[in-house]
């Protein structure tokens, strides 16, 4: 018995649908394995932006920074903003930051509003602290130590363990996600939390670092805006010159410590 019309349409139908979803099944194995031969360790993440770091001789972005260091009794909500420069000159590291930090501070309903102007110059040898706060004006020298201040991921390693986390997308970009886990006996200081810095995946560049607390609750975000790579800077940029009347206090005789919240590579 011949099938009808409506038998041979329901096999064609059938046999169409069959090639159909063989199609999607190869077409998802086809994904899922570019997919898994993407994927990238976090070695070579870290290699990736480790060698990206030496191609830049120099950048200028803004910095934007919220943190909250509230307690028991007391809430304290600090935001800095201003810029930050730097440029390689031979083995030195030549560095500037400009930033302007306002604090609200609230102890048992005794509020108070404080704002700084803080300007910390690098020439390779020396730190300079330019800081006004309340119409007074103060300056300090230390020596600069490249290795405690240093923000490269291969010095980073050293105090933290690095995982890769899932990919990131910022401003429309897509980015990788370091989580940063202090070591035992790290420099950084004991109790301190979790990190989590953002890499630009074109540039290798950092444009967010996120700073846990021991409890896992988020002390501060911080962002780079408007970044650019290898401009051209001036050596005088990088030359500290006090204020008339500011006495510069030298603490040459010790070194700069390792700051709590690391940058993350240059960003």
């Amino acid at each position: 018995m011949k099938p009808g019309r409506d038998g041979r349409g329901g096999m064609e139908m059938r046999a169409m649908m069959s090639r159909i979803n063989r199609m999607v099944c190869v077409c998802l194995v086809s994904l899922f394995s570019a997919a898994a031969a993407r994927a990238e360790t976090v070695e070579e993440v870290e290699k990736k932006i480790s060698e990206q770091s030496k191609k830049i001789k120099s950048m200028s972005m803004k910095m934007k920074s919220m943190s909250d260091a509230s307690g028991p009794g007391t809430n304290t909500k600090s935001t800095l903003e201003g810029t930050y420069e730097y440029m390689m000159d031979g083995p030195k590291t030549l560095s500037r930051t400009d930033v302007l930090t306002q604090s609200q501070i609230d102890a048992g309903g005794n509020k108070l509003e404080q704002k700084s102007k803080s300007l910390s110059i690098s020439d390779g040898d020396y730190l300079y602290v330019l800081t006004e706060q309340g119409g007074q004006k103060y300056a300090t020298k230390m020596k600069a130590s490249d290795r405690s201040m240093s923000t490269k991921l291969d010095d980073l390693r050293q105090w933290y363990d690095f995982k890769l986390l899932p990919d990131e997308t910022i401003d429309g970009k897509p980015c990788y996600a370091l989580e940063l886990t202090p070591k035992k006996g790290s420099p950084v200081g004991e109790g301190t939390g979790k990190n989590r810095h953002y890499y630009q995946k074109d540039t290798c560049v950092l444009v967010k670092a996120v700073v846990f607390g021991p409890e896992g609750k988020i002390v501060s975000t911080t962002t780079y805006s408007d970044i650019r790579i290898n401009p051209s800077l001036g050596k005088d940029r990088f030359t500290f010159t006090p204020p008339p009347g500011v006495q510069v206090q030298d603490f040459t005789g010790m070194t700069s410590t390792p700051p709590p919240m690391p940058k993350g590579e240059k960003p």
